[in-house]
């Protein structure tokens, strides 16, 4: 939770490279700022423009109901 904000794009891409790679026919969950800007190196990342893969199938898409500034979504992952 709350963990992709304190990575570069390119370690959110590496990140989600893993999981892809790794969950086999399971499910990842994210939660995660809606929208948070890294004042130590200037990034700005909203959760609508990480670079989820095509295969990823959307569960769960909504607002984290206590905290409202989070957004919750899992994805289930084919085999293979």
């Amino acid at each position: 939770m709350s963990s992709l904000q304190e990575m570069t794009r390119a370690q959110v891409e590496g990140y989600i490279g893993l999981l892809d790679r790794v969950v086999d026919g399971g499910v990842v969950y994210l939660k995660q700022w809606e929208e948070w800007h890294n004042p130590a190196d200037g990034v700005t990342l909203r959760f609508d423009e990480y670079p989820l893969p095509e295969r990823w199938h959307v569960r769960l898409d909504k607002r984290a109901p206590v905290q409202t500034r989070f957004r919750q979504a899992a994805w289930s992952l084919p085999h293979g």
